[in-house]
């Protein structure tokens, strides 16, 4: 079945929050978890960063992971319960822009690498903000694809290529530079900002973390690169892996705030 521009599968997630650890484990000091919290994780997918949170809360908390996958929501049940913290681990499929919980429900609540799948992530911040009590804390996490790069000497070519790609390779390509304003937008107060770069060097995990879903044939088609071209930055990149000299970058922002208290 079609997923749609930029959708990625379980397997896709956890090769890169194995890549990128220490932020998800800083996300989560952003949020300010305590034990016997609610938390909440939007666009949770197969529960990677719920099961993390389920130590922070513990077994008189509650952690509570919402996505728009049925099958993402079934996988991160069934690694709710075989990790054994089913009774106050919990997934359930829903709309992110009209999340079903009261407002003030949450402690804190999260979302990663989930704005850049949406066209309009601004309503999905509304909520997260909605469903936060006063004085709670909103950490979000997304990627910026206009920063990615590599070392290449195609590197004219490969600027064009992943212009291109980062323009129609996901519909908010862009996520992570729009989070300030967002944030100020809402009026969230004391807000923390931390971009930071991730590095790779090993191709193969590249290939999959800067997936193209067919986007180099459409390339060649508009004229953007030449197939002889690609061939020459493909055949560039496999070289320099089996050299151990491959490198490319690209970057991510992370912003907190606290949702102001009541008057």
């Amino acid at each position: 079945m079609d997923k749609g521009v930029g959708y990625v599968d379980a397997a896709y997630l956890e090769a890169a929050a194995g890549a990128q650890l220490f932020r998800k484990e800083r996300s989560y000091e952003l949020m300010h978890v305590q034990a016997g919290q609610k938390v909440l994780d939007v666009g949770c997918g197969a529960g990677i960063d719920t099961l993390s949170l389920a130590k922070l809360v513990q077994a008189n908390g509650k952690v509570i992971g919402v996505d728009h996958d049925q099958e993402m929501i079934d996988q991160a049940n069934g690694h709710a319960e075989a990790a054994g913290v089913g009774a106050f681990v919990s997934h359930r499929k829903a709309d992110a822009a009209q999340l079903p919980f009261e407002s003030d429900f949450f402690d804190s609540c999260r979302s990663e690498r989930l704005f850049q799948h949406l066209q309009e992530p601004g309503p999905v911040l509304a909520e997260m903000i909605r469903v936060t009590r006063p004085s709670g804390w909103i950490v979000v996490v997304d990627t910026d694809w206009g920063t990615l790069s590599a070392d290449t000497p195609e590197a004219e070519a490969a600027y064009r290529y992943w212009g291109f790609v980062a323009m129609h390779g996901s519909v908010n390509a862009f996520a992570g530079r729009k989070l300030y304003r967002m944030f100020k937008e809402q009026q969230l107060v004391n807000l923390v900002v931390e971009p930071y770069t991730l590095y790779l060097t090993d191709y193969g995990f590249a290939s999959m973390m800067m997936h193209d879903d067919g986007l180099d044939k459409m390339a060649v088609e508009r004229g953007v690169v030449s197939a002889e071209e690609l061939a020459r930055l493909y055949a560039g990149f496999e070289k320099a892996n089996e050299q151990g000299t491959f490198f490319a970058t690209c970057g991510y922002v992370m912003l907190a705030g606290q949702k102001p208290a009541c008057a």
